[in-house]
């Protein structure tokens, strides 16, 4: 469903979806390790960590453009003065924008926070008059407009890294188990870990908490989160 070209609406719904299987999945291999165990092969392949192919972005894009420009095209019909609305004008914009927007989904989600305050003075609807391109007014009123708020998705995108990230840690987890990696030994095993199950926050080693018998990262967020996958 996540490889799909879906819109960004269809991509949240399938999150919500993801989030409780990956959940579920966790909690599965906490209560019955011997599952991970009997199915390692199995799941070593289901839990590979492949960053933002997973969610295939610029399948999102395709979808959302193609229902925008489709729904611009059924609206165009209603009104009065259709015929002084340039379509290709705030085509071109949005296609730009997302194009804009691809590029920077891809940088490090450190950079997320400057490209939304960047993306927004760019193409949200905003009092600056320089935002705007007047020698056609009307239509970049209309883009702006339309695409206004669309800089919101990067935090989908800061979504899609932390359930890179869970991934992660559960094919950590069920090789650990599978390998036999003793409590002491397994910060070490985590540091030697291939960088590709680093957390996409730091880029470091994924942690583990010896005490509650966990391996984690945390979000970088204002509370912090601990994400844990539990031993």
């Amino acid at each position: 469903m996540l490889k799909q070209d879906g819109t960004m609406i269809e991509r949240a719904i399938f999150f919500v979806i993801d989030g409780i299987n990956l959940a579920s999945l966790e909690n599965i291999l906490f209560k019955s390790p011997e599952i991970g165990i009997a199915h390692f092969e199995e799941l070593n392949r289901l839990l590979h960590a492949n960053k933002l192919e997973r969610y295939n972005l610029k399948g999102m894009l395709r979808a959302d453009y193609t229902f925008i420009t489709n729904e611009m095209s059924k609206s165009r019909h209603n009104l009065d003065d259709a015929k002084s609305l340039n379509m290709d004008y705030i085509k071109n914009r949005l296609y730009h924008f997302q194009f804009d927007f691809l590029n920077r989904a891809q940088m490090p989600p450190s950079t997320f926070d400057l490209s939304i305050s960047e993306m927004s003075d760019k193409y949200e609807l905003r009092s600056n008059i320089f935002n705007y391109d007047w020698l056609n007014p009307l239509q970049s009123v209309l883009a702006n407009l339309l695409i206004s708020g669309q800089t919101r998705v990067f935090h989908l995108v800061k979504s899609m890294h932390s359930k890179d990230a869970l991934i992660k840690l559960l094919n950590l987890n069920i090789n650990i188990r599978q390998q036999k990696i003793s409590e002491a030994d397994i910060q070490n095993f985590l540091n030697n870990a291939d960088s590709e199950y680093n957390s996409p926050f730091t880029n470091k080693p994924m942690q583990w908490y010896a005490t509650n018998k966990v391996i984690y990262y945390i979000e970088p967020s204002d509370d912090g989160r601990k994400v844990v996958a539990r031993l």
